[in-house]
């Protein structure tokens, strides 16, 4: 995940909304422009205020097409290969090596590209917001799906454990579709819906967006719990993957808070900010066992959700100059990027492993047996030993 830095007013419920991309993971938060990742209340400039704050940097996601990059990448789950789109071409590329099987009839640019947990699907997102569903393996079409993600945006797509379902979102709803039949489920229009996941049952999708949440049940999308936050409608929530818990910047953004999945009860607050400067972001593993927090660029926690307790708690040196933070799901090592330069930092031990140059890339991820690191950058894909920081290769993308 990437964190970037925020000019916010502090305690005034003033400034831009959360933001989110088409990764799982860290949301961030950012003056969205005329982006349909803006907040529903706030204006959607960044507030004058005599105290600024720092929202946790979350990191772009690399499998949502980036401004300056203009590609987007994602491991298959397997560590053996990774999906990569550049304008309107996309391929997965084996790893190593780079052997390309390209994905036939895209149908225009892309705008974002996820893979199902287990890589038997690959999901692909045009500008024009039409979904493609294609066999993770041989790269054949398995579904166009009727309709497109709803709103301006994508916000955030999701696979169901078994690649069976898919949801997708906008700003405003969220749409479920079934892969299998080719037909869409229902949709969720009650909140703003900047993160989704299915539980692992998949008879509901949580949806949640800066405060709000909300449990869906499936195939009717009928709400069957609700809660929120105090965010201020400023700062962000985040689902994690199994879909079994939430995490919010409660407090005015000074709180990260923890609730059940089910019927979003509060559980506890797990960690407080300082003030205006390290305002909390937080995140989730992919397996839904570690919730991460951030304060601002100050700070990062990361504790075990089943007993609530701490793994590590690291606090960054010189956090005016981090542009964001990656962490891994084991919740002991994290990435601190300082421009073109990376450390991996033991959140244990309050140390730094190494440092790395990141030859460009802009984006980056972690792959889901925490071997490897892919970085994204115009023409390139560069993968990285997480062990010793070692360029292992370099691959040409579609």
């Amino acid at each position: 995940m990437v964190l970037t830095l925020v000019a916010l007013g502090c305690g005034d419920g003033s400034g831009a909304g959360q933001t989110t991309s088409a990764a799982s993971g860290v949301r961030s938060a950012a003056p969205p422009a005329t982006s349909a990742r803006a907040s529903a209340a706030p204006s959607a400039s960044a507030s004058a205020s005599a105290h600024s704050s720092a929202q946790a940097p979350e990191p772009p996601a690399p499998n949502l097409v980036q401004e300056d990059a203009r590609t987007a990448l994602t491991w298959r789950p397997d560590t053996r290969a990774i999906v990569a789109a550049r304008g309107d071409k996309v391929a997965i590329l084996a790893v190593p090596g780079g052997r390309a099987t390209p994905l036939a009839d895209v149908g225009g640019p892309v705008e974002a590209v996820a893979v199902s947990p287990k890589g038997g699907r690959v999901a692909v997102v045009t500008k024009a917001r039409v979904v493609k569903i294609y066999d993770g393996r041989s790269g054949a079409l398995v579904a166009e799906l009727p309709e497109t993600i709803p709103d301006e945006e994508v916000n955030a797509l999701v696979f169901s454990p078994d690649g069976e379902l898919f949801a997708g979102s906008g700003y405003t709803s969220a749409r479920v579709w079934n892969v299998e039949r080719k037909q869409k489920i229902c949709d969720v229009t009650e909140i703003h819906s900047f993160d989704l996941a299915f539980t692992p049952d998949q008879g509901s999708l949580v949806v949640t967006g800066v405060g709000a949440m909300g449990r869906y049940e499936l195939p009717s999308c009928e709400k069957k719990a609700e809660n929120s936050a105090d965010t201020t409608g400023t700062f962000g929530s985040w689902v994690a993957p199994d879909g079994l818990h939430v995490a919010a910047a409660g407090g005015a953004g000074h709180d990260l808070q923890l609730f059940g999945g089910r019927d979003l009860h509060s559980i506890d607050t797990l960690a407080k900010s300082a003030g205006c400067t390290d305002h909390v972001a937080a995140g989730f593993s992919r397996d839904g066992k570690v919730l991460f927090g951030f304060g601002g660029t100050t700070w990062i926690r990361s504790f075990r959700i089943e007993s609530k307790k701490t793994i590590g708690a690291y606090d960054i040196p010189r956090p005016e100059e981090v542009s964001f933070v990656v962490p891994f799901d084991d919740g002991e090592r994290a990435i601190v990027v300082r421009n073109d330069k990376a450390e991996v930092v033991n959140v244990k031990d309050k140390s730094v492993a190494f440092s790395f140059g990141l030859e460009g890339a802009t984006s980056l991820e972690i792959s889901w047996d925490m071997s490897r690191l892919l970085g994204s950058t115009p023409d390139k894909a560069v993968i990285w030993d997480t062990a010793t920081g070692k360029i292992l290769e370099k691959l040409s993308l579609p």
